[in-house]
């Protein structure tokens, strides 16, 4: 980040936390504010909540990252949440983890959304 100094950065981040059965990693907030504390004035970090899996219950962690999102950005930190779970069914993992070409295809748009109004300035 030091070298490139993204205006926006995209953050997907757990799905192995979960896979471990661990819902609540210590890791995010600091990461979160890692992140932010290097980015350019004005800007963003996006944080997507896990894509659903076909072998367990990614609910709990997303509820705990919109939790963290929620109460970072609460404290004046520019992250933003991004429903990427709603995005993706079953039907779109290659391998019930990762997503087919047309999983990513939505990811894509899901992002793209979520950065739309940013990609004008």
């Amino acid at each position: 980040m030091d070298a490139a100094k993204p205006d926006i950065v995209l953050l997907h981040i757990g799905t192995n936390d979960v896979t471990a059965g661990n819902t609540s990693p210590n890791e995010l907030g600091a990461l979160i504010d890692k992140i932010c504390a290097k980015l350019p004035p004005g800007g963003k970090l996006y944080v997507a909540q896990i894509i659903p899996l076909s072998f367990r219950d990614v609910r709990p962690l997303n509820q705990y990252l919109v939790s963290v999102v929620n109460s970072k950005a609460s404290a004046g930190l520019p992250v933003y949440l991004v429903d990427m779970y709603s995005a993706l069914t079953l039907n779109d993992l290659a391998d019930g983890i990762h997503p087919s070409r047309t999983g990513y295809d939505k990811m894509a748009e899901v992002w793209f959304e979520a950065i739309r109004n940013d990609l004008s300035r």
